[in-house]
């Protein structure tokens, strides 16, 4: 292989006119524009808000508020993850106070997470391109291709872009992570600051990015050119100073406050670390690993089968393709060739190195899996557009595997489709018709004093503005006591704890109903979206939708007695009601 050096790989073009400079932003500033649509078409017609986000902007409300960064006043509990997610919420919240939730997560959709989900767009060409070049006309047609490809994936990859406007902090990893993966192909070690900001900005948005950071580095050290491995380690060792200075005043605030850095939602949920040994970790990280391009939870099934499969030969090409990358070394291969190999080489050493990590945990949610998609997203075309370096044909070369990334193309777009109208529907039945009138009837129907026990904390727990009692614990140091300490499971963690309310799914009551305790209670309430559900038809992923469609409301009876209550007459979304 040429062992050309970084700045022979490099692309931008120096010296050029004006005009040319002039064309170059205007095509930078109409791709930045195109980057935007996806995820602001999405939020605009489908009115998402992620359930999580309602757990962490409880946070943020009471911070901007005065009460201290808690879910409830007087009670410290790291019960979010991402630091960044909790504090510009927070911020966005005074500029809207009286609008509660909605002015402060529009001001955070338009102003932070579509020009992050951006900024992670611009940053993957400029991997490509090796910054931003002043004349379009001298990138080879051989860069511009998998260039093309890879930001047309990321725009298209569903979970990238709904995790962006639904309330998360995903942009803001999308963000930091394009940018970490442009730098580590730069593997002179000059740019070791900017490196190191961009893992800090990683640590701040969600602090398991110590995973994604490591990936990072093994990135940076397998993509240096012979001769540069020295400046490379030492640029690694620099930007992670760089990181530990930046990360550390929220490390060691968080551990005053909280009296712990590490959250309790980590606490709570676990890790999940080799449960079931080795056959089990192997078996979990073939199965995350296959989900990285599917809808979100995918187990829940509803989806045809071809989804599934076409997913999974994504992700396992991303996942295999660094084992390859030897046997496709071409001699005398030019510099823009040399620096596609390297961009595909080393997406593909993050992907499994973070495919890995999914892998560790009992269960991955769904937002765990868009910085995978986006290195991924990289890989896939470079891999593809290397592989086929070797035939003669240079038409060929490059007509095959615009061919197979075309298909490629057209599946993620059907997915996002197809999700894009399953969430619509989801927001409007499940959230708004189901969770949410839960929560506000709960806040019109409980004292202040009293305490509300269930699984799905978010939209119930904010808009009833109660006293929670989750399972397994998120907010909730007690539970995760009992269940740790002692081994308690949801049946014993509610007569231990007596709490006036309990809000569970059809199936939990199924599993509780036999237990002692259960008798203290009585029917309060019915939330039911079934009906509606049922008459809609054919949904993609309908399962997942059914899974939050029914809850049952039930109140602890009173010494006195057990209170009448009519069910039929107490149920919400009952029957043909919103006809």
């Amino acid at each position: 292989m040429n062992t050309a050096t970084y700045e022979e790989c490099s692309l931008p073009v120096k010296g050029q006119d004006l005009k040319a400079g002039t064309t170059t932003w205007k095509l930078v500033l109409a791709f930045a524009v195109l980057a935007a649509l996806p995820p602001l078409v999405y939020v605009m017609y489908t009115g998402h808000i992620w359930e999580d986000f309602f757990i962490t902007f409880r946070f943020s409300r009471n911070l901007a508020d005065g009460l201290g960064l808690v879910y409830e006043p007087g009670k410290r509990v790291h019960g979010f993850t991402s630091p960044l997610g909790v504090l510009i919420p927070a911020l966005c919240y005074l500029a809207f106070p009286a609008g509660e939730h909605s002015g402060a997560l529009w001001l955070f959709r338009l102003f932070v997470c579509i020009p992050a989900f951006v900024g992670g767009a611009m940053f993957m060409v400029m991997t490509f391109f090796g910054g931003i070049p002043r004349d379009f006309s001298k990138i080879p047609l051989a860069v511009k291709c998998p260039a093309a490809f890879a930001s047309l994936f990321y725009l298209l990859e569903a979970k990238a872009v709904m995790f962006s406007v639904n309330g998360m902090e995903t942009a803001l990893m999308l963000l930091f992570c394009g940018a970490a993966f442009y730098l580590s192909i730069d593997n002179s070690g000059k740019k070791w600051l900017y490196a190191g900001i961009s893992w800090a900005g990683l640590m701040w948005t969600r602090p398991d990015s110590c995973f994604y950071v490591a990936g990072f580095m093994l990135t940076t050290w397998v993509c240096a050119l012979p001769g540069m491995r020295t400046a490379a380690l030492k640029g690694i060792v620099k930007s992670a100073i760089v990181t530990t200075v930046l990360y550390l005043p929220w490390f060691v605030w968080s551990w005053a406050y909280y009296g712990t850095p590490v959250p309790h939602t980590v606490t709570a949920k676990g890790s999940g670390l080799l449960t079931g040994g080795i056959g089990g970790f192997l078996s979990r990280l073939m199965m995350h690993t296959s989900w990285v391009y599917q809808p979100v939870y995918p187990h829940f099934g509803g989806w045809p089968g071809y989804v599934a499969i076409v997913a999974s030969c994504m992700s396992f090409f991303c996942f295999c393709y660094w084992m390859l990358s030897p046997f496709t070394a071409v001699r005398d291969m030019d510099a823009a060739s040399l620096r596609i190999s390297q961009i595909a080489r080393g997406g593909s050493v993050f992907f499994f190195f973070i495919c890995l990590y999914l892998g560790l945990m009992s269960f991955p949610y769904p937002w765990y899996f868009p910085p995978a998609g986006m290195i991924g997203c990289i890989a896939l075309p470079a891999g593809l557009f290397t592989l086929s370096s070797k035939i003669k044909n240079r038409s060929r070369a490059l007509l095959y595997p615009a061919a197979i990334n075309s298909i490629v193309a057209v599946f993620l777009a059907f997915v996002l489709i197809m999700s894009t109208f399953q969430m619509r529907i989801q927001q409007q039945l499940i959230e708004n018709d189901t969770r949410m009138a839960a929560g506000k009837w709960l806040k019109d129907a409980k004292s202040p004093e009293d305490r509300i026990f269930l699984e799905c904390l978010g939209y119930i727990g904010y808009f009833s503005e109660g006293i929670m009692l989750d399972y397994p614990g998120l907010c909730t140091p007690e539970v995760v006591r009992l269940i740790k300490e002692k081994g308690y499971s949801m049946g014993s963690v509610i007569p231990e704890l007596a709490p006036e309310w309990l809000v569970l799914r059809p199936a939990e009551v199924q599993a509780l109903h036999k237990e002692p305790f259960f008798g203290d209670y009585e029917l309060a309430m019915e939330f039911n979206s079934q009906p509606e559900l049922q008459r809609i038809g054919y949904i993609p992923g309908k399962n997942y939708l059914l899974y939050d469609s029914f809850f049952y409301v039930f109140r602890r009876q009173t010494p006195g007695g057990k209170e009448e209550i009519e069910p039929n007459k107490q149920t919400k979304n009952d029957g043909d009601e919103n006809e």
